[in-house]
């Protein structure tokens, strides 16, 4: 599922951010972090591959930084995880 990570770098730049929490944002930005959530474990293998992907990478950056408020910790662990293979992936 490696368009997992481009399609969380579309839809991060083309929605505006909310500005406004009500009930149905939850359940939004449940979504949302579901949506970075399943882009992360892809992103190493596909910066390896493709030059073309640092363009969504600040957006998944950015996205992440805005709902990981809503993690639960099992899922930041694995969150932790995905994003420390990143750099790893640029060094190589």
């Amino acid at each position: 599922m490696p368009h997992a990570f481009y399609l969380a770098g579309i839809l991060l730049q083309i929605t505006p951010e909310q500005l406004s929490v009500t009930p149905l944002d939850s359940i939004v930005e449940q979504q949302w972090w579901d949506v970075i959530c399943t882009a992360w474990p892809h992103a190493s293998s596909i910066i390896e591959d493709d030059v073309h992907c640092f363009e969504f990478l600040p957006v998944l950056v950015k996205g992440t930084r805005n709902y990981m408020h809503i993690a639960s910790k099992p899922s930041l662990k694995w969150l932790i995880r995905d994003v420390d293979g990143v750099p790893n992936a640029l060094g190589r």
